[in-house]
């Protein structure tokens, strides 16, 4: 506001301040996860979660008003696919879905548990970020991890492979699976309803409004989505080359 007083969105979410209700394994849930649990798990990252949103301005939640159901969000901030098919599989025994939603627009994000913070951390192309230790600036200094980050190949194995990791795991369970991996975000037309802004630099309200329809469209028209064909085919690039 600082920089924008006058700006109708930032204005509006003064006025109406978000809350993150966090559950009792620290997703975004208003319900706390327990053995047996129905519903439907969605897994993604910020864009999932629900960064800088009330969360009815969020695709999941959307998504979960529309078909019904417990909202079984697994979603981490600033993660990646890997991150997502790591949670569907420590929860697969505990929750039952009865769909599983899949957004994970970026590839170039890897986990893996480090053994000097012990616990799991995320690098990507633009890493190391702020909130990482030393450790991670370490490692990111070495060319060999850059070259690996920033590979296309290794992107391209390390999403399609987890992707059917996931969808295995939802067969197992028996769930209906959804995937929408990319959205071209620059060519979906702006509302003009206020609040379409996220507070936070995140995407807006109409990016939300429209990957809910991207994944309400199959399940409305009695059709499944698969991970798309281009994707074997398409040139996976990093516009931030850091070595």
């Amino acid at each position: 506001l600082k920089e924008s007083p006058d700006d109708k969105d930032l204005l509006w979410y003064k006025e109406n301040p978000i809350s993150y209700r966090i559950n009792n394994y620290g997703f975004r849930s208003p319900l706390d996860y327990s053995t047996g649990l129905e519903g439907n798990i969605f897994l993604g990252c910020s864009h999932t979660f629900g960064i800088g949103h009330h969360l009815e301005n969020v695709w999941s939640w959307k998504v979960n008003e529309a078909v019904g159901g417990n909202f079984l969000n697994l979603s981490v901030p600033g993660s990646g696919i890997s991150t997502a098919s790591r949670l569907l599989y420590a929860f697969k025994t505990m929750l039952k879905p009865k769909n599983i939603f899949l957004h994970h627009p970026h590839p170039y994000r890897y986990e893996f548990f480090n053994p000097v913070s012990e616990r799991w951390t995320t690098i990507s192309h633009l890493s190391p970020l702020p909130w990482h230790d030393e450790s991670v600036i370490n490692l990111m200094e070495n060319k060999y991890v850059k070259n690996i980050v920033v590979s296309p190949d290794a992107a391209k194995k390390q999403y399609i492979s987890n992707y059917y990791w996931i969808k295995g795991i939802a067969q197992e369970l028996g769930a209906n699976f959804y995937c929408v991996p990319f959205v071209n975000h620059t060519k979906i037309p702006k509302n003009e309803s206020i609040p379409e802004r996220a507070r936070d630099k995140h995407h807006p309200v109409s990016y939300h409004n429209y990957v809910a329809s991207l994944f309400l469209d199959p399940i409305e028209n009695g059709y499944k989505t698969n991970l798309p064909d281009h994707m074997f085919h398409m040139k996976w690039d990093v516009k931030r080359n850091i070595i």
